[in-house]
């Protein structure tokens, strides 16, 4: 069975020359805030100041998909139980772009008042990176308002993550298969081949989900650096659904390119 070994120290060689990062939870302390923050939304939307136990018991069920899912399946919660409130001015077909503009909203302010923050070693990771001049990249199953929000006021790496070097969950680039499928991790691979020779085995992958870290390695990235967060899932529950140990199962050679750390601090430049 498939068990976490945590390491002291991983140090990137100059075998690798480009990272691609997840955002929640990986560079930022914000997995606790994002269901308050899609709550608060949709109350905004609702008309109401609360909700009552068998509405939130319904809105509880869309969490767990990707975003853009998740958002229509709330907004139909949303127009069933509250046909006249302010949701019924928004057509069908918008509502999902209009709920990210609202939850960009309360992600400002979160990002401003300090409730999101930088992991601890996220900023000095990314200085290394730009110092360094590597490939950096960014896939993030958030909507693209507020990734770049948080990249500019919470990691300020909008040198970083701009333009094409950032992928999110609307992304057309994706073609309708969302994060974790590794159609994410290949489309960046990809830009990094075209726009610096740079191989696939040459990138590192940093996350902190196992749905994350199985997308990139079957993506055929050469290293995955994986930072647990325990404010998200407890580490001994982090692999709940086995997906590690199933994928090392039928390509165990994979199991030499996963690097578990407690913290981004761990991470070293040989």
């Amino acid at each position: 069975m498939f068990k976490i070994q945590f390491r002291d120290r991983w140090s990137c060689s100059r075998l690798f020359k480009g990272f691609v990062f997840d955002k929640d939870g990986c560079l930022l302390s914000s997995e606790k805030s994002i269901r308050q923050q899609i709550l608060d939304s949709a109350l905004e939307f609702a008309g109401v100041t609360s909700f009552a136990a068998d509405v939130s018991a319904e809105i509880s069920s869309c969490f767990g998909q990707p975003d853009d899912k998740m958002s229509a399946d709330l907004g139909e919660v949303l127009r069933k139980h509250f046909a006249q409130g302010p949701i019924a001015s928004i057509p069908s077909d918008r509502f999902v772009e209009r709920f990210a503009h609202a939850r960009a909203s309360g992600w400002r302010l979160r990002s401003l008042d300090g409730t999101l923050a930088p992991k601890g070693g996220a900023l000095r990771l990314l200085d290394f990176v730009r110092r360094g001049k590597y490939f950096a990249a960014m896939y993030t199953s958030m909507p693209l308002a507020m990734a770049t929000q948080a990249i500019e006021l919470v990691l300020h790496a909008s040198d970083l993550f701009a333009d094409n070097t950032l992928v999110t969950c609307s992304d057309p680039r994706l073609e309708g298969l969302g994060k974790p499928h590794p159609r994410g991790w290949e489309v960046l691979a990809q830009l990094a081949f075209e726009t610096r020779g740079i191989h696939p085995y040459e990138l590192v992958a940093v996350e902190d989900r196992a749905t994350g870290a199985v997308g990139a390695l079957k993506a055929g990235y050469g290293a995955v650096v994986v930072v647990p967060d325990p404010d998200d899932v407890p580490l001994q529950e982090w692999d709940r659904r086995g997906l590690i140990e199933s994928h090392l199962a039928e390509c165990p050679e994979d199991g030499n390119k996963l690097f578990f750390l407690k913290s981004l601090l761990h991470v070293a430049f040989a």
